[in-house]
């Protein structure tokens, strides 16, 4: 019932899992190392899972133009502090750009967190001539591998608008970011090449516990026999040995007539054996004392 379980649920988890991916990627997608954003001008840098301000100290348009492109912006120019000061930390100071840089975090700069600044000398861009991007999705990734041993399961592929970023968000890509589709045995080679080898690990899994089993069960068969056999060998060794054995060796004879023959044993136990049909009885010593006088005189004669 476990293993049934797992299964069933196999197909909601990756699914979650999946999505969950997606919706994270695209969170540090816009928070990578050393991205920037504008906040009411304000130039801000992403570093170390925190964002912070630059400093103003030698900042001027060639820098500011370097920052406005990798927004998205044709050219911008340097406001200097004239923006709203900012709070936590100040990542950059110092920043001198050649203007051929990608990213502004690319440009000289004495340091991350190594400033003499203080928050009203954080540095603003007035950036214009924003580039229009649409965005545009990657390739798919491959179907992911189908659990053979479950009929309902699902398969799923995920894609990425990053081919290019689109500029704004209303320029995001058309249609969605995940298919899914049911299982099926007339996959792609490569997932019917997968799920065929699922298979077989199946199949060893099942051959290997069902042997197990058939071992277990004849060792214990074989023990139970063992026992039942020990058992009888007990039981008849002791009903042998509560029967104590005579031997003719053992006895004495008493008396001895024409037609009888007295033997009395270690046991007091008198026998009477006929000579002529061959009769015998034992009879204790007590009880052949009361048999009567008659008895020993016919013995006697």
């Amino acid at each position: 019932m476990g293993c049934t379980f797992l299964s069933s649920n196999k197909s909601a988890m990756f699914s979650i899992s999946v999505i969950s991916f997606a919706i994270l990627s695209g969170f540090i997608l816009a928070q990578q190392y050393g991205d920037i954003r504008l906040v009411g001008r304000r130039l801000e840098i992403y570093y170390l899972g925190e964002w912070g301000t630059v400093c103003d100290d030698r900042f001027g348009d060639s820098d500011a133009e370097v920052a406005c492109k990798e927004l998205g912006y044709s050219t911008g120019i340097s406001l200097g502090n004239d923006v709203d000061d900012g709070t936590g930390i100040i990542w950059l100071d110092e920043v001198n750009c050649t203007g051929f840089e990608s990213k502004l975090a690319d440009c000289l700069h004495s340091g991350w967190s190594i400033e003499d600044c203080t928050h009203p000398e954080d540095v603003g861009l007035y950036c214009y001539d924003k580039y229009l991007v649409q965005g545009n999705w990657s390739s798919w990734t491959s179907w992911t591998i189908c659990n053979a041993s479950y009929s309902g399961d699902l398969q799923s592929r995920s894609r990425k608008c990053n081919d290019p970023l689109p500029s704004e968000n209303n320029l995001y890509c058309n249609g969605s970011s995940m298919e899914t589709k049911m299982c099926k045995t007339t996959s792609s080679y490569g997932s019917v090449e997968q799920t065929h080898n699922e298979n077989k690990y199946s199949a060893g899994v099942v051959a290997g516990v069902a042997i197990g089993c058939i071992v277990i069960t004849i060792v214990v068969m074989l023990l139970g026999l063992y026992a039942v056999l020990r058992l009888r060998i007990y039981k008849q060794s002791a009903n042998q040995s509560s029967k104590p054995e005579e031997s003719y060796d053992d006895l004495k004879i008493n008396k001895t007539t024409g037609a009888y023959s007295i033997y009395t044993n270690q046991n007091n136990t008198q026998t009477v054996i006929s000579k002529t049909n061959n009769r015998q009885s034992n009879v204790p010593g007590d009880t052949y004392d009361n048999l009567g006088q008659d008895f020993y005189e016919n013995i006697s004669q």
